[in-house]
């Protein structure tokens, strides 16, 4: 039974950003907290209180991502890189434009935006690469 799902791609951009920002913020608490050895030094300690909550609060939300991507059967890769390339974009103009993903009715493809998201977020088929057709026609189809 193929059951088709509709969902907002827009709540897993989201939960991606979210992501993005966390393991940024450990990122940043890590780099700062390196010596000059390349080894981490929590030396008190709030600083081993921050350091647990800024690795669970990023791998939560990562695990929260996966998830959803999983339930929904969408790429968390493909997720993660289009909330980056939005993250790009808008860094390079300067907030002046605002990236955004496609809603509502085209009328130049003739379909809606979401369904065209879900389309691309799709995670592919494990056999993808082993099962193609080369539209070659067979003598039993014709």
């Amino acid at each position: 039974m193929n059951k088709q799902f509709t969902y907002n791609p827009v709540v897993l951009v989201e939960m991606a950003q979210e992501y993005l920002e966390a393991e940024r913020s450990y990122r940043d608490f890590v780099a700062q907290h390196k010596n000059q050895y390349g080894s981490l030094v929590l030396g008190s300690t709030d600083d081993r209180v921050s350091y647990w909550v800024k690795d669970k609060e990023s791998s939560c939300t990562g695990s929260a991502l996966s998830t959803a991507c999983r339930l929904v059967g969408a790429d968390v890769n493909t997720v993660i890189a289009t909330a980056k390339a939005m993250n790009r974009f808008e860094k390079r103009e300067r907030w002046q434009v605002c990236a955004h993903l496609p809603t509502g009715w085209c009328s130049r493809c003739g379909e809606y935006g979401e369904d065209r998201v879900r389309r691309f977020f799709a995670s592919r088929e494990w056999d993808a690469d082993y099962f193609q057709s080369t539209g070659r026609r067979h003598p039993w189809a014709a």
